[in-house]
């Protein structure tokens, strides 16, 4: 096991993200557990919030929302780690400008949708 970092893509697992480990100190050897989402910010603390993925809500679904699917985790042994869906934990700081919805696992992995506007004036 390298220990490096790599984030694929696709049926074929097309690398399209790595690090090597000798880039972390603290996740060096393994993480303790996993995140993913969107963050959205503008050029000043005091700016309006821009908009997220496609800027439609997640409830839009399908064609409109932004999603992500089949995000699968391996473990130190190269195996792929069941998620545990009662462990999830889906957040919008602010769910009048972000969405998420649609989120649940199957035998391919996690899938959302996610987005939206941003500001709503």
């Amino acid at each position: 096991m390298t220990k490096n970092w790599w984030v694929t893509y696709g049926k074929d697992n097309t690398p399209i993200g790595y690090w090597p480990n000798s880039l972390f100190t603290y996740l060096k050897d393994k993480g303790n557990f996993t995140l993913w989402g969107g963050y959205v910010a503008g050029p000043t603390a005091s700016s309006d919030s821009p908009q997220m993925g496609s800027g439609h809500f997640a409830t839009e679904g399908y064609g409109k929302a932004a999603f992500v699917k089949g995000v699968q985790i391996v473990d130190e042994n190269g195996n792929l780690d069941i998620l545990n869906v009662n462990k999830a934990l889906v957040v919008s700081s602010d769910s009048t400008k972000y969405t998420v919805a649609g989120y649940d696992f199957d035998k391919y992995g996690m899938h959302m949708y996610y987005g939206g506007p941003g500001n709503l004036v």
